[in-house]
């Protein structure tokens, strides 16, 4: 919260300090109260909303679990599906781009997802701004060029089971 304390530091030295105390004491119940409700807790310290991290498939939910996170690690998630859904692809770890006919620096393919030798998917786990770097646009390039689709799994959002299985079906 330091950023919000500079703000309202600085408020203080405009209005007055007792204007920008009052300010804080708001501000700091309404992320109380956020903080509460996220948590599922109320004042009392009872559970006011239940939150489902196991990964079960949650049916009756409305997006059908396809947000709840399991806490394994999304490569671990993705080759799962992969061996369970489609089992006539073969998977290959860290793949080069260079296997397609690229030179130069590249970011390597986390997945390469083949089908009688050939590339039918590239899956990268990248990170949230990955996207920018020079290496993964030469990466993404290359796949484009081959005529193989590259898709992308942000590894620090939750990445389900059942997510990851609607975006391979989609591809594959």
């Amino acid at each position: 919260m330091g950023l919000l304390d500079k703000l309202i530091s600085g408020i203080g030295k405009v209005v007055g300090e007792s204007a920008a105390d009052g300010i804080k004491k708001a501000l700091q119940g309404e992320i109380d109260d956020a903080k509460q409700a996220f948590n599922g807790t109320n004042e009392a310290g009872s559970t006011t909303a239940s939150y489902n991290t196991t990964g079960d498939d949650n049916e009756g939910s409305e997006d059908g679990g396809l947000y709840n996170e399991d806490g394994r690690p999304a490569a671990e998630k993705i080759r799962e599906v992969l061996e369970r859904e489609f089992p006539e692809y073969q998977v290959r770890d860290n793949v080069s781009p260079e296997t397609i006919g690229g030179t130069g620096r590249f970011m390597r393919y986390s997945f390469g997802v083949y089908k009688d030798n050939a590339p039918k998917l590239f899956i990268m786990l990248i990170g949230k701004t990955t996207c920018r770097l020079r290496e993964y646009r030469w990466s993404k390039e290359q796949a484009e060029k081959a005529g193989v689709t590259l898709i992308n799994f942000i590894v620090h959002e939750p990445n389900s089971v059942p997510y990851i299985t609607q975006r391979l079906h989609k591809y594959l």
